[in-house]
């Protein structure tokens, strides 16, 4: 499981923190805890809807503001893809001493074919959710308003 936080401010992206190791269940929902308080003014917790994700989602909910659940649409290569513009511009910008940064610039180059793709998959979710057109309340009902179209079949 990999856990990252992101900023942005203005035109760049920061990738602030990140932890990374196995984790079931209950150590999932403690680092996802842990980060919270670290970072209070993260506002938007994405945790991906799958394997552990939805009981971690319901679990947290209540408990920890912010909480989304992210089904990503597209193939993780054609998520990389979409972002890598902003590499490309000079927009990312990672913690100079964290001792995590160099396996996150190996498994970024080495991707497709490394042997992990979790920090890949984390970072592509974060800076397309942060690099949206949508406001957090815009994409909101625009997502409702699919919902609904989808359950009566109207366009």
């Amino acid at each position: 499981m990999v856990g990252q936080v992101w900023a942005k401010f203005e035109a760049d992206y920061y990738l602030v923190d990140q932890v990374r190791e196995r984790m079931d269940f209950v150590r999932t929902r403690q680092a996802i805890q842990e980060m919270s308080r670290k970072y209070p003014q993260a506002t938007a917790k994405l945790i991906e809807d799958k394997a552990n994700g939805p009981a971690v989602i319901r679990s947290l909910r209540d408990h920890i503001s912010g909480i989304i659940a992210r089904t990503p649409k597209d193939p993780k290569l054609a998520r990389l893809t979409s972002v890598s513009p902003l590499f490309e511009a000079g927009n990312i910008f990672l913690p100079e001493r964290a001792a995590w940064v160099g396996d996150f610039v190996q498994e970024l180059l080495q991707f497709p074919n490394a042997a992990n793709d979790d920090q890949v998959d984390a970072c592509t979710q974060a800076l397309e959710y942060l690099n949206r057109r949508l406001s957090g309340i815009q994409q909101y009902y625009k997502q409702e308003a699919e919902k609904a179209r989808a359950g009566t079949g109207k366009v």
